[in-house]
């Protein structure tokens, strides 16, 4: 009979040596007793420490020498095996390893730059002995790496198992890094724009001939747009590049004169510099550079790209595509929190309002503040039946919760019914969680009125945002501020709990400051009903229950006469009233913004890169949604100012003139963003308003 051959031993090796940077993954273990197998230690040789390497080279760069000490039993076939984890961008391998050892024979490399791991180093035993000791350089291929250690694992496997061991950082990758002296200005879509010094600095350990005579760093833009100028080049230190550099198109190209020195930190500083955009150039383009260090034998991408501008022109038009207002709002709360930026399990809020146009939408412009202590958008609908657009908008964002404003004549009990029904949805639309949507409300006033339903939403929460807006007041009724209306001549010191008044009858008003008041939470209140001379007795007892101290009173003496703001700075044992006005619509929308962007004091400082969003005064429904899109909902789009034109075709002359100031504010205008479709807004205006930006 046939004997069977001798089964080989399963073996453990006891884990030794120096902590692995950035952890160790434990890929798997034998069974069997440590006295009969190997201890495994890996040390950096004597005095030595990780070698600095380029960030993307097709060239083999060595590490530091590395020892593997084996002690106890070896049988034939035993591996010892390092995995280079993946770096946190690009790729990275082993090229090989010298090698000199008592039993292991020539290093073999495994690559695979798929999965979880980036490469393997595999040594093979070659013959049976006891203890070993392998001493190996392992080289490395990287390829758009930025600055980081590189990490290995090691294993140990013999027949049936294999235990883990810690590998000290043998490489550590140097990255050129790439600035800008000031913040990237904003470029137009067509014209030439002077942008800021560009400086290239690489890290000081970089290795001997990274950057040697000829070499040529490249500074690429994409898009079409060109380079133009007169650059200069001032280097440091002193001769390390000459100082000259050429363009052409949209490469600009400086040739280092001399080698760099290694290990000084050498920089370069591009000045003189101006790019040249083209009307062809818009969309979501960013004046960004691609710089890349290349000679004979590597080729450096330097990630990530440095900004040198970014070019207005991004217009982002967000309409229903059935072209109705319910369609409309619905897109914009879509826009504003996309479906897949919530995770499974249905748990986003929504606000619903009525779409009847007799209300002009009072109750949904009352609710930018209910939006913004929420941190959601707004849904209308018709006050029978829920609309087609709110019941999608509720099914593919996952809303699990609707919160209704409005009494039973703007949404009515069956509407409320048909809500219940619902069953929630995950982001996406595409399964139910188990659940129906719950309702919260309806929210509304006692007497039925929009006055009283603002009332009822202004104090759900009775909480509010502060502020300290003290540079904004003065003499003539505040800086924002065109016409007669009075307010207060300056403002309680420090920062004051603050609601908004705006007159029931002029929902332009309100929704021109819908996303501040999301933004900051400002408390919306409705003064009326019937005259411009009283404030009422819903947004009285409001305002006396929210106990604040400032009022920011929108629109002029059309919209609130005098007696008002006498009226409102009495209560509360006083109120600094600020008031924010313009000769119509699109003005005081225009003040609005103004001061919304203004810096310190004298605003709101909503200032960094932003777009404008811009809707006109002929319709209420175009910009219902506004609040959170434009009030930073989830930062997708930051915070927008809203801009109203005077009708679809002509943009008119407050407008206009504000175009440039707000183009001016802190920060830098990015895009425009249209709320509505071509009838209400054609390509004509929205041309006509980048022209002003």
């Amino acid at each position: 009979m046939n004997r069977l051959p001798p089964i080989r031993r399963w073996g453990v090796a006891a884990l030794t040596g120096v902590t692995l940077f950035g952890g160790l993954s434990i890929v798997g273990a034998g069974v069997a007793s440590a006295a009969t197998t190997p201890t495994v230690s890996a040390a950096l040789t004597t005095n030595a420490t990780a070698q600095t390497i380029a960030g993307s080279k097709t060239a083999a760069q060595n590490g530091a020498s590395l020892t593997l000490t084996v002690t106890g039993a070896i049988s034939a076939g035993d591996k010892i095996v390092l995995t280079l984890a993946c770096p946190t961008a690009g790729t990275a391998s082993f090229a090989n390893a010298t090698i000199s050892s008592t039993h292991f024979g020539t290093a073999a490399v495994t690559a695979n730059q798929s999965g979880s791991t980036c490469s393997t180093l595999t040594f093979t035993e070659a013959t049976t002995g006891t203890n070993d000791s392998i001493v190996f350089t392992p080289s490395f291929v990287t390829s758009d790496v930025p600055s980081q250690a590189l990490a290995i694992t090691g294993l140990y496997e013999v027949f049936g198992g294999a235990t883990s061991f810690t590998v000290p950082t043998v490489a550590n990758v140097a990255w050129f890094s790439v600035s800008s002296n000031s913040p990237a200005v904003t470029l137009p879509q067509s014209g030439t724009t002077s942008i800021s010094n560009i400086t290239v600095t690489d890290p000081g350990n970089l290795p001997s001939g990274s950057i040697a005579t000829g070499d040529s760093i490249t500074f690429t833009l994409p898009q079409g747009d060109t380079w133009s100028g007169t650059p200069t080049v001032t280097a440091s230190p002193t001769g390390t590049v000459a100082p000259t550099a050429t363009f052409s198109g949209n490469v600009l190209t400086v040739v280092a004169g001399t080698a760099a020195t290694a290990g000084v930190g050498n920089s370069l500083t591009l000045s003189n510099l101006s790019v040249a955009t083209t009307s062809g150039s818009s969309g979501s383009a960013l004046g960004e550079q691609d710089v890349a260090i290349n000679n004979v034998t590597q080729s450096l991408v330097i990630a990530p790209a440095v900004s040198v501008g970014t070019i207005l022109g991004s217009v982002t038009r967000i309409a229903g595509a059935d072209g109705t207002a319910d369609g409309t709002v619905a897109a914009e709360f879509e826009a504003a929190y996309p479906y897949n930026s919530v995770g499974t399990g249905g748990n986003r809020n929504v606000v619903l309002a009525t779409d009847a146009p007799h209300t002009n939408g009072s109750d949904a412009l009352a609710a930018s503040y209910l939006e913004g202590k929420l941190g959601t958008g707004l849904l209308i609908t018709s006050p029978t039946i829920l609309g087609a657009d709110a019941q999608n908008a509720i099914r593919f964002e996952g809303v699990n919760t609707v919160y209704v404003v409005g009494g039973p004549l703007a949404v009515s009990p069956a509407v409320l019914a048909q809500i219940r029904t619902l069953p929630v949805y995950n982001p996406g639309g595409l399964t139910t969680t188990g659940k129906l949507v719950t309702v919260v409300g309806p929210i509304y006033g006692a007497d039925g009125t929009p006055e009283g339903t603002a009332a009822k939403i202004a104090t759900y929460f009775n909480s509010y945002g502060s502020v300290n807006v003290s540079g904004a007041y003065s003499s003539k009724g505040g800086l924002y501020n065109d016409t007669t209306g009075n307010a207060s001549a300056s403002a309680a010191n420090g920062s004051l709990s603050t609601a908004i008044v705006v007159a029931s009858s002029d929902w332009q008003d309100a929704m021109s400051i819908a996303p501040e008041a999301f933004n900051q939470k400002f408390p919306v209140v409705l003064a009326g009903p019937s005259t411009s001379t009283t404030l009422g007795a819903d947004a009285k007892a409001a305002l006396t229950s929210l106990a604040v101290k400032q009022v920011i009173v929108i629109g002029g003496q059309f919209a609130l006469q005098n007696s008002v703001e006498t009226q409102i700075a009495a209560l509360n044992g006083g109120i600094s009233v600020l008031r924010i006005a313009g000769i119509d619509a699109t003005d005081t929308a225009a003040q609005i913004a103004n001061f919304a962007l203004a810096a310190s004091t004298a605003g709101l400082a909503l200032s960094g890169s932003h777009t404008v969003m811009a809707s006109h005064v002929d319709y209420w429904a175009d910009a219902l949604g506004s609040a959170a899109l434009g009030g930073g909902a989830n930062g997708s789009f930051g915070f927008e100012p809203l801009i109203l034109v005077e009708n679809p075709t002509t943009v008119g002359s407050y407008t206009t003139a504000a175009l440039p100031v707000l183009r001016a504010a802190p920060g830098s205008v990015i895009g425009l963003t249209v709320l509505g479709g071509p009838l209400a807004m054609p390509t004509s205006t929205v041309n006509a308003l980048l022209a002003g930006l």
